[in-house]
């Protein structure tokens, strides 16, 4: 029996390893872990208005500037595109000394984690922005005496000839750094500074997946700081328990998010509403981690039946509102 290779076979064999090497080097192995290297300062988001423009925007951010949405600038030094729309001031009760107090809520929707994961998940997309921003859709879908701040997320919409475009060359901002400290204060410091031209109001957080998540992360800081006393969290087929979500993925864990406790402690007497949908299988329901063993907690946690991972939540989600806030 001959047990020497045939040219045919060597270079069949050769190839096969070619494409293993190939296929290797387009993973990323640790999709979910968050990384301590930061930029200890980042490019800013230098556009201004009156910026040179090479093309249409995103389809959907065309039908948000139709619906009254105007970009804003200036909110983040960091890679991220911001719009709002003025809601209807109403009057409220008096306060102490009688006089009339005009007050207005002000809904901060956060976009998902944007385009899917490819090869199963462990390869990160070239490009974030999500075809369907289904958190954007959810804004145009709120009253119009709503006040809205819309937030991308970073490298989101962001076009080549952006000044941005050079900074979003990392894919880290929407891969290992998407839940980091560092933006989430920046996201925090972007609604402040936003809120703070707005008047005395109460402050909704809401987003789609990871948005939700992100969402409950800027609350948690929020409430540990004393800031914005009227707040509402609500979380739309979002991980409330990152670690709890990556597990169930058999992904690598985040290092710098909070632990479940601090985030226990910190939302447990929050006006919210975490849905979920029993379809769903990017975010079980097993990503609300411990909060599920939470008494307090099992009142805000939603559960819909057929909902999967998808804008069918679009239309739903106004009923949260109503619920929660």
């Amino acid at each position: 029996m001959n047990t020497k290779s045939s040219p045919q076979r060597r270079i069949s064999e050769r190839r096969f390893l070619m494409f293993i090497l190939l296929l290797l080097s387009g993973l990323q192995i640790t999709p979910a872990a968050s990384e301590d290297q930061f930029p200890e300062k980042t490019i800013p988001l230098a556009q201004v208005p009156g910026i040179e423009r090479k093309g249409l925007d995103h389809p959907w951010i065309e039908r948000a500037v139709a619906a009254g949405f105007q970009e804003q600038f200036g909110l983040s030094d960091l890679p991220i595109r911001a719009w709002a729309r003025q809601g209807i001031e109403f009057e409220a009760m008096a306060d102490h000394a009688g006089r009339a107090i005009k007050v207005s809520r002000l809904i901060v929707m956060i976009e998902s984690d944007g385009a899917s994961w490819q090869a199963a998940g462990y390869r990160a997309p070239s490009n974030p922005t999500p075809k369907s921003p289904i958190s954007l859709q959810m804004a145009l879908e709120l009253s119009s005496a709503d006040r809205v701040l819309y937030l991308a997320r970073p490298c989101q919409f962001i076009a080549p000839w952006s000044p941005a475009s050079r900074a979003c060359e990392d894919p880290r901002w929407w891969t290992s750094w998407r839940f980091s400290t560092q933006v989430v204060k920046a996201y925090q410091e972007a609604i402040l500074g936003y809120a703070a031209d707005q008047g005395n109001q109460t402050l909704v957080l809401a987003g789609f997946s990871g948005g939700g998540s992100l969402a409950a992360l800027i609350a948690t800081e929020f409430k540990q700081l004393a800031l914005m006393a009227k707040l509402c969290l609500i979380t739309i087929a979002s991980p409330l328990d990152l670690n709890a979500w990556t597990h169930h993925h058999r992904l690598s864990f985040f290092r710098d998010v909070p632990d479940e406790g601090l985030l226990k402690r910190s939302l447990i007497d929050l006006p919210a509403a975490y849905a979920f949908g029993d379809a769903d299988r990017k975010v079980p329901l097993e990503s609300a981690g411990v909060f599920l063993n939470e008494a307090a907690w099992i009142g805000k946690v939603y559960r819909y039946k057929d909902l999967k991972h998808n804008a069918e939540w679009v239309k739903l989600w106004p009923e949260l509102l109503t619920k929660a806030c």
